[in-house]
């Protein structure tokens, strides 16, 4: 079993080290050209679909729709929904089989949850800069959990799942490159906010 785990911190230093010499852009170069990731990969959702929408109609009625604030609740809310507030490793291995149907998603969902975890202190401190919520009103270490969560499941979407076209490859290079830049992933953020739709 340990050997199907994916190590994910390995292969995304894989390709870093490819990517490096393809190409002179910078990392902020990139995060401009890169497109949101949910028209790149067909994810799975992590909650039912009437629990997302119910959540959205309940926030627009407060909080302006694709603010940072907005985003930031909106995660808080759904792993609220989800009672999975704690980051234990072992209530997502419970809850995800009971929403995950496809045996594949299923385990890079496992492995991108547990990676996150432990990467969280981190990843939260970087989403603190790019957020800049203050606390008292939402925590943002749920939307950079979601946010890791995706991204590391993007990085390995299956296949089937993925678009392959220029601009979604060329997006997946930037976060294999750059997700440790915190210029660049605030760039990348807030575009990413732009051209997000709530419907």
């Amino acid at each position: 079993m340990t050997s199907k785990i994916v190590n994910i911190s390995v292969i995304l230093v894989l390709l870093q080290t490819f990517l490096v010499v393809q190409g002179s852009e910078t990392c902020e170069q990139k995060a401009e050209k890169a497109i949101t990731i949910h028209t790149c990969c067909k994810y799975p959702t992590m909650a039912k679909i009437d629990t997302i929408k119910a959540i959205i109609d309940d926030l627009v009625k407060t909080v302006e729709p694709n603010s940072m604030k907005f985003h930031c609740l909106f995660a808080v809310k759904v792993f609220e929904a989800m009672k999975l507030k704690d980051f234990d490793k072992a209530a997502y291995k419970a809850y995800l089989p009971t929403i995950i149907e496809d045996p594949e998603w299923l385990t890079l969902y496992e492995n991108a949850t547990s990676h996150c975890i432990d990467i969280l202190p981190k990843y939260s401190e970087m989403y603190d800069k790019i957020v800049k919520v203050p606390k008292e009103e939402c925590d943002t270490r749920y939307l950079a959990f979601s946010d890791c969560v995706l991204g590391t499941s993007f990085m390995l979407c299956p296949a089937k799942s993925f678009t392959d076209s220029t601009e979604c490859k060329g997006t997946r290079s930037f976060l294999a490159e750059c997700y440790e830049n915190e210029k660049a992933m605030n760039i990348y953020v807030q575009n990413q906010l732009k051209i997000a739709k709530v419907n």
